[in-house]
């Protein structure tokens, strides 16, 4: 079985050759795009003449540069393994005179593919699937016959249509915050309170594993305790909502699930962040009749959109200027309040106090941050400050 390419390797060999080589060395991939070099700049561009390499099969030389296309004088030379084209080196310079370093670099690649293989066959059957997807996560390239061999293993027939990535977030704290007194000041009792402590973390995780496992046709991956990954095609997910809705009202308030955008199985990293997005979006979200909306899809969302791709410093400047005055306790009423419609009642219910204390803490906050919760202007303020704090807190 062939073994990736993937770009810590990419990078290992380019480096290798910077020293004792004095040209620019550009390492391409079976699209033709330019995955590491010697160039930082040219990183992720496409490279004509390594895909023309892989599309003939064979050294492609380009005798002097050409500023419209961008090509540069140089060798592109296919690297082989086992029979099959796993990648192009690009060196720029003289061909007759470039042409031993990307002798060399076929040898070095070869060198280091058997190693990787011989790593590879040593893992076990989940081992290599979580291998294969923190590959794809990381938008290198995956060897065909690998991912199919992976894909067989998991009953998925092919690689091709839409896919889609899950993201369980879980919400951790000390051991025994339990225990321990909320923001609003009352201790946390049972589920629907707190968060999962590391001393409750491996009974949600096995309860998780076996969800992965009943999905069946999906890879997935644990990256404890940060987070756990899951990737399936799009209509096994789609079909499976019912399910991780099950599993995440067990652990109501416990993890914070996403579901991705889909698309191609290439494009999951992309998949991966938009899922990130949703499971932060999910966090602590009560609904107008108390449910908590525990499993968030990234197709449902508007504003969070949005709001993932402010820079860094407007959000913190716009979180200033709304919310500096604020405590934990205020926040924690202000995105309640909102996601229950700015009904009071269905508020005070959710928060567990009575509508006239709830009346008066919106007024605490319209006079700490000048901003009244409740009239229009004012509460899309408020509430897109909510959001992005939101945001930021679940990506931190």
């Amino acid at each position: 079985m062939p073994a990736p390419i993937h770009l810590q390797l990419a990078r290992q060999i380019v480096d290798t050759l910077k020293s004792v080589c004095a040209h620019d060395i550009n390492y391409i991939d079976l699209r033709g795009r330019i995955c590491a070099s010697t160039d930082p700049s040219r990183v992720d561009d496409y490279h004509r003449g390594g895909f023309e390499a892989v599309r003939q099969g064979r050294t492609v030389i380009i005798e002097k540069d050409d500023q419209e296309s961008g090509d540069r004088r140089g060798i592109n030379m296919p690297i082989l393994y086992n029979g099959e084209i796993v990648a192009v080196i690009g060196i720029t310079g003289d061909p007759e005179e470039v042409q031993r370093y990307a002798e060399m670099a076929q040898r070095i690649t070869i060198l280091l593919l058997r190693e990787q293989e011989l790593n590879l066959h040593e893992l076990t059957g989940k081992a290599q699937v979580q291998y294969v997807l923190r590959t794809i996560l990381r938008e290198e390239t995956v060897h065909p016959a690998v991912l199919q061999e992976v894909l067989a293993s998991r009953g998925i027939p092919s690689a091709r249509g839409d896919w889609r990535t899950v993201v369980f977030l879980p919400v951790l704290t000390a051991p025994d915050a339990a225990a321990e007194p909320d923001m609003a000041g009352q201790a946390s009792q049972g589920p629907g309170s707190g968060a999962v402590g590391f001393s409750g973390l491996s009974a949600l995780e096995q309860d998780l594993l076996q969800v992965f496992e009943r999905i069946g046709k999906c890879l997935y991956l644990n990256r404890f305790p940060e987070e756990y990954v899951l990737t399936a095609p799009a209509h096994v997910i789609d079909g499976s909502v019912s399910l991780l809705t099950a599993f995440a009202e067990r652990h109501r308030r416990y993890l914070r699930i996403g579901i991705g955008a889909a698309e191609k199985l290439q494009q999951q990293s992309h998949s991966r962040q938009t899922a990130r997005i949703a499971a932060i979006s999910s966090g602590g979200a009560v609904s107008p009749d108390g449910i908590d909306s525990s499993v968030v899809c990234y197709d449902d969302l508007d504003l969070e959109v949005l709001l993932a791709s402010v820079p860094a410093s407007d959000r913190d400047l716009y979180l200033q200027k709304a919310l500096s005055a604020l405590d934990e306790e205020d926040l924690r009423i202000l995105a309640v309040y909102y996601d229950c419609g700015m009904s009071l009642q269905a508020a005070a219910q959710a928060l567990f106090m009575h509508k006239n204390t709830l009346q008066y803490k919106l007024n605490r906050i319209h006079r700490r941050c000048g901003y009244d919760p409740r009239t229009f202007r004012d509460a899309v303020v408020l509430y897109t400050a909510v959001k992005l704090y939101g945001l930021r807190s679940g990506s931190a």
